[in-house]
């Protein structure tokens, strides 16, 4: 994901707003985030919504002690901290596996993969 020029074209502005981006602490500020975009600039194009879910994954994750999420076509891995209690995980189809919670699912569209995962880390 990212901002792009065609929508955003004055680069300063674009660079201010990734850094904003990147401090944001809560999924709630995301959401405020992404409503002003819509406001100032119109509809928000397809690689910035995709910017903002991936924001909002990290937030997720980080908020659940899940350190790295590694994702392809044949499944997901979330590498969590050594405290996480790996149950709620288990019990959402995760397996535990070297110190990683895996599971082998066959999604082949990134846009997908990331909606899967971000509803997995609500769940948990």
């Amino acid at each position: 994901g990212h901002l792009p020029d065609d929508w955003l074209p004055d680069t300063d502005l674009r660079l201010q707003l990734y850094g904003r981006l990147a401090r944001l602490q809560s999924v709630g500020d995301v959401d405020v985030f992404e409503e002003e975009l819509a406001d100032r600039f119109g509809a928000i194009p397809d690689p910035a919504l995709e910017l903002l879910a991936l924001v909002r994954l990290r937030i997720l994750a980080r908020t659940l002690g899940i350190r790295r999420i590694d994702a392809g076509p044949a499944g997901i891995a979330l590498t969590p901290d050594a405290a996480v209690d790996p149950a709620p995980w288990t019990a959402a189809g995760f397996e535990l596996l070297d110190n990683r919670l895996v599971q082998k699912i066959r999604i082949e569209e990134p846009v997908d993969r990331l909606s899967y995962i971000e509803k997995s880390l609500e769940y948990a």
